[in-house]
């Protein structure tokens, strides 16, 4: 952002919990949100790669689907997503 002229830049590194197993509350409520996504987006994400591009048959692809489910919801898996938030503003003149 630097490079294209933009001061002030920040980032901030956090992680984004799959789930509801962290302690803090807020983190609890955006884990459950965030498993929601997830789920509801799996088959989308999966299918048409893992057919199209790499030749799986589609029984494949939902059985790998299934045991992700039952990852996704295994409460003693702390799985959490890297997240960047990176921003700035514009220089004034």
């Amino acid at each position: 952002m630097e490079k294209a002229g933009f001061v002030d830049v920040t980032e901030t590194k956090l992680k984004m919990p799959l789930g509801p197993w962290p302690k803090d509350k807020a983190l609890k409520e955006v884990g459950k949100f965030y498993y929601l996504e997830c789920l509801q987006g799996l088959d989308g994400w999966a299918l048409a790669l893992l057919t199209r591009v790499m030749g799986w048959d589609v029984a494949e692809v939902q059985v790998l689907l299934a045991k992700l489910r039952e990852a996704m919801a295994d409460r003693a898996i702390h799985a959490y997503v890297p997240l960047s938030i990176v921003y700035g503003r514009k220089p004034t003149s």
